[in-house]
């Protein structure tokens, strides 16, 4: 793609694909701006996530990691989340109010996502 000078800034606006990613952003990263199917983000189903796992300072990593018996840590959960799409099932873990001082290593699939939140009211 040639850029012409002066051409930056509108083309730094346009989404010709509709993707929520800037052609620009798009051809910085070696994306087809015109290919709603090439961006550099993921499109996840969120209702793919069907198994609940439940995190609270309250909890216990011995627990079962349900809203009544919550997981204390993040990790935790997130291990049981990933055998848990080992088997092609997705999970939501849901984390209830509260600082959790702790690094998380954690990955999953489009076809059986994870997805972590907060606890809503």
């Amino acid at each position: 793609m040639m850029l012409a000078v002066g051409s930056a800034a509108c083309l730094a606006q346009v989404d010709t694909d509709g993707d929520g990613y800037t052609d620009f952003e798009e051809t910085l990263l070696g994306f087809n701006p015109s290919d709603p199917s090439s961006h550099p983000g993921a499109t996840v189903s969120e209702n793919l996530a069907t198994n609940l796992i439940y995190v609270a300072k309250n909890g216990s990593d011995s627990n079962l990691g349900t809203a009544a018996a919550p997981y204390l840590t993040i990790q935790k959960a997130a291990t049981t989340a990933m055998t848990k799409n080992q088997s092609g099932i997705g999970s939501r873990i849901v984390i209830m109010p509260g600082t959790y001082p702790e690094s998380v290593s954690i990955s999953g699939s489009i076809a059986a996502p994870i997805v972590v939140s907060a606890a809503t009211n």
